[in-house]
């Protein structure tokens, strides 16, 4: 569990923010962080995930699918990234102590490739925010080619 954490070079340079005389944009990498840190809390899950694998040069076999959790307060936050270049990867989420209640909220962080950016006056990739309806101990969920994702919601 990381109790505290920085971003060296938090505007221009290499950052999630980028700034000039006229005013500023968020690159694509400020979602994602943003996302993440408002709203994971509580107690990180230990979560397992099985899922299709690809060759890496440098650490072998990895997974396409990514994936932390946290709860809190009945509230369980999934963040997952796919890292497939061009396929979107179909998951059966499954909760092992409880149930899923209700609506979960659903935001995507993704564009039209790989390469897409974001620039002055020029938003071509932001979160797509959209809900999905969740009861039992099982959720399915489709996640975009490179993209990351946060559902959230709560559990019986």
């Amino acid at each position: 569990m990381i109790k505290i954490a920085n971003m060296a070079q938090i505007v221009n340079v290499i950052a999630p923010i980028f700034t000039n005389e006229k005013g500023m944009f968020l690159q694509t990498i400020y979602y994602p962080l943003q996302l993440f840190s408002a709203n994971t809390r509580g107690a990180a899950l230990e979560t397992y995930v099985e899922c299709p694998t690809y060759e890496s040069k440098h650490f072998g076999k990895a997974a396409y699918l990514d994936v932390s959790s946290s709860l809190n307060n009945g509230q369980v936050t999934m963040n997952v990234v796919n890292r497939h270049l061009d396929q979107d990867v179909e998951a059966e989420i499954e909760v092992q102590d409880g149930a899923f209640q209700g609506q979960f909220e659903v935001q995507v962080v993704t564009g039209p490739d790989i390469k897409a950016e974001n620039d002055f006056g020029k938003t071509t990739v932001k979160p797509e925010k959209s809900s999905v309806s969740a009861s039992g101990n099982k959720l399915r969920h489709r996640f975009t080619a490179h993209s990351y994702t946060m559902l959230k919601g709560r559990l019986a």
